[in-house]
């Protein structure tokens, strides 16, 4: 769905952001870490930090599954 709505709108700052924590899930390193430089081209000084800052979720745990896929992908602290 991110790469979907990238391809419609490749400034999507959010779907940037959900693309790099599902490829760091699936362990995709190559491709999380393309992913992670194109987000940080949109949105320079992106980190695991300020995505948080921003990302809405109702569950406490949807929160630590996004963080944990952040890092994985190699997004800064």
């Amino acid at each position: 769905m991110a790469q979907q709505s990238l391809r419609q709108q490749a400034n999507f700052a959010p779907a940037h952001r959900a693309l790099i924590a599902a490829l760091g899930h699936l362990g995709r390193c190559n491709d999380a870490a393309i992913a992670v430089h194109h987000a940080q081209s949109v949105s320079p000084g992106l980190t695991t930090t300020s995505a948080l800052a921003v990302a809405r979720f109702a569950r406490p745990e949807d929160r630590t599954l996004f963080r944990d896929g952040l890092l994985l992908a190699g997004l800064p602290e």
